[in-house]
């Protein structure tokens, strides 16, 4: 433990005050945006559509996700990413209100389809804002900041949205939205809405930049990325779907679950990352 203690002091010592503000505002944001992983047993059990109707469903919320981050990268660089941020996050909290009220599939997608654009806008805006809160030498260890606390919110969410979706999914969705106002009245107070701007060296280096699409191992990298993807998600949507009807687990067991996979991701990815530097 104490090893695992001093790789953690190492990776983050030293790092800006602003930085550590934005994974704080992250860790309480995350807590509230687990309802993915029950939104297909949901759509299932309490609504009643079938596995192939949900499946159908949480594309509508991936497609929303793809729209939702490509308009917040450019909407970060035209109106700073903490503006972004906060706005995401305001106009976020509608969304989860309406899921458990409506009565149609059509009025069903069109809010989650509002929601995942809306939400997923601030990924983008979350990187822009560490690289501009942090020198270009920092950024990595800002990321991976950035990332456990993004890990640690999601364990905390999982388990509370489990129990809460137990009691009552209309409770978890409202839970999710009260949640999303304290992070953006969080997000507000520590660094207003005023637009974050770049340093004169990072834009004259964003510039010069030869663009993405001209640079063929990075591509082969996003390939690679998207074909993991397609593995990975299928936990998010047919796992818990899975956990519920075959094993009989209850939401409260699945909301543990995942819990104790952000856990183990937050307790061992900086050991790991320690061990393996170096190594191409």
């Amino acid at each position: 433990m104490t090893a695992i203690l001093q790789a953690y002091r190492q990776a983050y010592a030293g790092l800006p005050r602003r930085v550590w503000l934005l994974a704080g505002v992250m860790l309480v944001s995350r807590c509230g945006t687990m309802f993915l992983p029950f939104l297909s047993i949901y759509l299932t059990t309490e609504s009643g559509y079938t596995p192939t109707q949900a499946g159908g469903v949480l594309a509508v919320y991936g497609v929303g996700s793809v729209v939702g981050t490509y308009a917040g990268g450019w909407l970060s660089h035209r109106f700073g990413p903490v503006r972004v941020i906060v706005v995401s996050l305001l106009l976020g909290a509608p969304g989860f209100v309406a899921i458990p009220l409506c009565s149609s599939l059509t009025m069903l997608v069109a809010a989650l389809l509002y929601l995942s654009v809306v939400r997923e806008a601030s990924r983008p805006a979350i990187n822009a804002a560490m690289s501009d809160f942090c020198p270009p030498e920092e950024h990595t260890r800002a990321f991976a900041l950035n990332r456990l606390a993004l890990n640690l919110g999601m364990s905390v969410g999982s388990g509370v949205s489990g129990v809460l979706a137990t009691v009552g999914y209309g409770v978890m969705f409202g839970f999710n939205a009260l949640v999303a106002l304290l992070a953006a009245g969080l997000m507000l107070a520590a660094f207003g809405f005023a637009a974050a701007r770049r340093g004169e060296q990072d834009a004259e280096a964003t510039q010069a930049a030869a663009t993405p699409w001209a640079d063929g191992v990075f591509l082969a990298f996003l390939a690679l990325q998207m074909l993991a993807a397609l593995v990975f998600f299928q936990l998010i949507g047919a796992l818990p779907m899975y956990w519920r009807s075959e094993c009989g687990i209850q939401e409260w067991g699945i909301g543990v679950l995942f819990a104790v996979n952000t856990l183990l991701i937050v307790l061992l990815e900086m050991v790991v990352a320690d061990l393996l530097r170096g190594v191409p």
